[in-house]
């Protein structure tokens, strides 16, 4: 089949409580404001999904969506799921690239979606192949982990599947691809799919037939893709783990607990350690990056991984728990990803607990540096067992259980990743202005002096003296993300689209649409997030509301040692990105806003 010319302008809906499954058509004005992939997913959400359905009723919605150039352009190998969160308990957006994506868009050749809905009596998945698209039943596969799922399906599959801790409805469960490789990992829509018995998402497809100049143009893409920035020239020779050594020195990395930004073990853990560990290189589908790794660390545990670990995971499970053997940190990595649970939501869990253990605040041993209490709590929480029943709600949740919400550091329901804002000022914005919470990729500000680092080891750009401006450049990259997400490219790569915003490659599959409509779209997008999103907040509401632990100084030598978040800081950056956004005072877009950005007919989801 020559997909060249074929409209993806459908979307698959799955009734789980009938076993229904049918196509209906996508609004063929949606297709031009929302493009695909995260646009919409946010357009059907703000239209189905209630803003006062609880995350684990049937009557959510989970939504796994693509774009118009998956598993046709270079770097487009990427899917989402999105749907109401069970730990932020709003918008939930999260993707993973890999195969799986590819084969599916191949698999269902019309489609930009599937939407599943209410829940399946037994445990079930979703097989797609030439013959049709059936939902089968899985009770065999009840509570297998991610290795035990691959073993299952035969190697001509590719799929998503959810681990025991999806079926256990750990609220930051997440969904993995292409046998533990990837991971759709924050917010816990794994555990939203456990609610629906639904265990996977499995597609026997084939590469299709593409045009010359189809093949032509990716493979120019595909070429270019290594010497287009630093960043994506660090990915290919690095991946992820060059950013350790950045972050410690910057004094930003998160240790013992989120109350220290250096880390004295950083030799043990950084992409030394992991080069020397490799056992092999990987990429995803059309990707000459090849920025994953497969690692088999010299230490205490014999352990080789399957992808990984990445900077977020070495982090949260390495220094921010005091722990610098790679082999342990390749473990939990491995043990997290097996049973299906974010690694950065643990990570963060187990480094709150073993710093109230230190202070005394809890009666239960948990000693920074050892990696068994760490596997002992991730077993814990997996099977809701003990302390872990609390620990499986999230940091956020467990720490008000436990009366020590001053020490956690999550924004809006989501712990923070690996760059701690005290190191970092600008990351205040990011993590408050986030659609999803507290997340690093929306925009990732910390890597604005990422250039002058490796070219010249000189700095570590602050604009929070200058909130105008920076609050511009947030608002530009979250606009690019917008539809770089909705067109599901990688991150990483999408630089290649940066110049017309897609407009090229949209247009040699059909699509009519200019570079000025595409940035207009990225800019609705966001907007139409924020109507989805019911918890609007003052900046003097997000200043009292951010976490206490981060209005401490960092104990930790370095250039950022006494350093604290005021208030007053958070207050003046926020004020300055409503005004750009031209939102009003609590953030919500104006009607000349949303008149501009012909989004009139949309919902905004408000708090009662």
């Amino acid at each position: 089949m020559d997909m060249s010319n074929v409209v993806r302008d459908k979307i698959l809906r799955v009734g789980l409580s009938e076993h229904d499954v049918s196509f209906e058509e996508i609004p063929r004005d949606w297709i031009s404001k929302f493009i695909g992939g995260k646009g919409l997913a946010a357009a059907y959400y703000n239209r189905e999904i209630s803003h006062d359905v609880c995350p684990l009723e049937s009557k959510n919605k989970l939504m796994l969506f693509w774009g118009p150039l998956t598993g046709i352009a270079g770097g487009m190998s990427r899917h989402l799921w999105a749907t109401k969160s069970p730990l932020t308990n709003s918008w939930l957006d999260s993707y993973a690239g890999g195969k799986f994506p590819s084969f599916l868009a191949y698999g269902l050749p019309e489609c930009l979606g599937i939407i599943f809905e209410n829940f399946s009596e037994d445990l079930t998945y979703l097989e797609i192949t030439e013959g049709g698209v059936e939902l089968r039943d899985a009770t065999d596969l009840e509570m297998a982990t991610v290795e035990e799922v691959e073993e299952y399906f035969e190697p001509e599959y590719y799929h998503a599947c959810i681990g025991p801790g999806g079926e256990n409805l750990v609220k930051f469960a997440n969904i993995a691809s292409d046998g533990g490789e990837h991971f759709a990992g924050r917010g816990g829509a794994g555990a939203v799919m456990g609610s629906k018995n639904l265990k996977a998402v499995a597609v026997k497809s084939e590469e299709p037939e593409f045009s010359e100049e189809i093949k032509t143009y990716r493979l120019q893409d595909i070429g270019q893709m290594r010497n287009k920035t630093e960043t994506a020239n660090a990915m290919a020779q690095t991946g992820t783990a060059f950013t350790i050594d950045y972050t410690n020195e910057g004094g930003l990395l998160p240790s013992y607990g989120y109350t220290k930004g250096t880390f004295d073990g950083i030799d043990n853990i950084n992409y030394h350690a992991m080069s020397e560990a490799s056992t092999g290189r990987k990429a995803c589908h059309a990707c000459s990056l090849a920025c994953g790794w497969s690692v088999k660390p010299e230490g205490e545990y014999d352990v080789e991984t399957n992808w990984g670990p990445e900077y977020e995971s070495i982090c949260l499970l390495g220094s921010n728990l005091g722990i610098d053997d790679l082999s342990a940190v390749a473990y939990l990595t491995e043990l997290c990803d097996n049973y299906g649970i974010d690694s950065i939501e643990m990570g963060n869990i187990i480094g709150f607990i073993m710093r109230l253990s230190q202070e005394g605040d809890i009666d239960y041993v948990a000693e920074f540096g050892d990696p068994h209490v760490a596997e002992e709590l991730i077993e814990k929480t997996v099977k809701k067992e003990g302390i872990g029943k609390t620990l499986s709600e999230g940091l956020e949740k467990a720490s008000y259980r436990l009366s020590k919400k001053d020490k956690a550091a999550s924004v809006k329901g989501l712990a923070l990743p690996a760059y701690d804002p005290r190191g970092r000022k600008a990351m205040i914005l990011t993590y408050v202005t986030g659609d999803r919470g507290g997340c690093h990729r929306r925009p990732n500000l910390a890597v604005l002096g990422m250039k002058d680092y490796f070219l010249e080891k000189a700095g570590f750009l602050e604009l929070t003296e200058q909130p105008g401006k920076l609050a511009g450049k947030a608002i530009e990259k979250q606009n690019h993300l917008s539809l770089v997400w909705s067109l599901s490219a990688c991150d990483f790569v999408s630089s290649i689209y940066e110049e017309d915003w897609g407009e090229e490659w949209l247009n040699k599959i059909g699509y009519d649409v200019t570079e000025e409509e595409l940035e207009k779209a990225g800019e609705r997008i966001w907007n139409l997030i924020r109507m989805n999103n019911a918890q609007f907040r003052t900046p003097e509401e997000l200043a009292a509301e951010f976490p206490e632990t981060l209005k401490e100084p960092l104990k930790s030598p370095g250039p950022k040692e006494g350093v604290k978040i005021g208030e007053e800081e958070i207050i003046s950056l926020i004020s300055a990105y409503y005004k750009e956004r031209e939102w009003d005072d609590r953030g919500i877009p104006t009607k000349e806003t949303l008149k501009r950005l012909e989004l009139e007919g949309f919902e905004i989801k408000q708090d009662k």
